[in-house]
């Protein structure tokens, strides 16, 4: 390792409930953390831009790795990781919140600088937590938005998912410019002020954005890809994929995978999957056939009703570049796919489908 990395870590359950850390580092090549910044969001817990003082870091041939932060408000943060590639990263916190998330080399400008020029384009986003409210609901926000790589959000659609009741307006908004960390919030200013949201973001490449909301009116992280060329018809989804949801629903946490063929006319067809559901005790269901239609008209954006082994869904669904390998930012093989949203009160949470 050897350069800035950026870290998006979430729990659903914890020490501080449902949490959401973002981070920036920069690694030496030699084992040492010499900065960066911190930030965490948990009904518990609300620190952001605390900055990442000293740290180490120890990688072994198979690249398992170990690091230790420091920061400024007195954490000392352990992590256990695997790297997949040399830019990235699965890890997760082992000092007592089991959290978990990516690692990602981040990407600066020509110069070496990060600027508000690298975010420029439409994208498609997602995030995960809860709502910051007496009930602390389960939320899912999502969507699509473009911007002018100068700092302005031309177009946005914000869907949000809160305890199962789901709503959808449109936003305009502003980005601030990066600072060193690639850091900047991304502001999106709805019809509705009220309704308005400031989320922290940090670049990893000006195809990819982990997000943070940071205005303490709820808990949700997530990522933004760029939509480079996605279709805006239904043959932009054909052919086979893999895919996982998952989020909360009236037994408790629910996570469910399977595969699936799109005949690229708005059918699923060919697909199994299996889900496992909380409760006591949980229940496992295998081997359901998956079946289902979806819609994509005028956008790189659209709708799928699926049944699978969790049951029967809607979700909005979101197309990403089909160059971009959404699970490996920085893997130029593979890519495409789109983003998953549950709209209905069966399942809150997010998903993936990948080609």
């Amino acid at each position: 390792m050897n350069g800035r990395y950026a870290l998006l870590i979430t729990a659903a359950t914890g020490n501080l409930g449902t949490s959401v850390c973002a981070a920036s580092v920069i690694a030496d090549g030699n084992g040492v953390i010499t900065g960066g910044v911190e930030e965490l969001t948990a009904p518990s817990s609300y620190d952001l831009l605390d900055a990442v003082t000293d740290g180490t870091y120890l990688i072994d041939p198979s690249g398992h790795g170990t690091m230790l932060l420091h920061t400024h408000l007195m954490e000392t943060l352990k992590f256990s990781f695997v790297l997949t590639s040399p830019t990235h990263a699965l890890i997760f916190e082992y000092d007592g919140t089991p959290a978990s998330g990516t690692m990602d080399l981040q990407q600066p400008a020509a110069g070496g600088s990060f600027t508000a020029a690298q975010i420029s384009g439409k994208y498609s986003f997602l995030t995960d937590g809860i709502d910051h409210s007496g009930a602390l609901k389960n939320m899912s926000i999502a969507g699509t938005f473009a911007a002018d790589g100068m700092g302005v959000v031309t177009s946005g659609t914000l869907d949000i998912n809160n305890g199962g009741t789901f709503t959808t307006t449109s936003f305009t908004g502003t980005l601030s410019p990066p600072d060193s960390n690639g850091r900047g919030n991304l502001i999106m200013n709805t019809p509705v002020i009220s309704d308005s949201r400031t989320f922290v973001y940090y670049i990893i490449s000006p195809k990819v954005l982990r997000l943070l909301e940071g205005d303490n009116i709820s808990f949700v992280g997530g990522s933004a890809y760029a939509q480079g060329s996605a279709g805006s018809t239904v043959a932009a989804l054909s052919g086979k994929f893999v895919y996982q949801h998952h989020g909360w629903s009236t037994p408790g946490r629910t996570v469910a995978a399977g595969q699936f063929t799109a005949d690229g006319m708005g059918n699923v067809t060919t697909g199994i999957s299996d889900s496992n559901s909380g409760g006591l005790p949980t229940t496992v269901t295998k081997g359901t056939t998956v079946t289902g239609t979806y819609m994509i008209s005028g956008s790189p954006s659209g709708t799928l009703n699926m049944t699978d082994a969790a049951g029967t869904s809607t979700f909005n669904l979101y197309l990403v570049d089909p160059a971009l390998n959404i699970l490996d930012p920085g893997n130029s093989s593979g890519g495409g796919g789109a983003l998953l949203v549950h709209t209905d009160a069966s399942i809150i949470g997010p998903g993936v489908l990948i080609p």
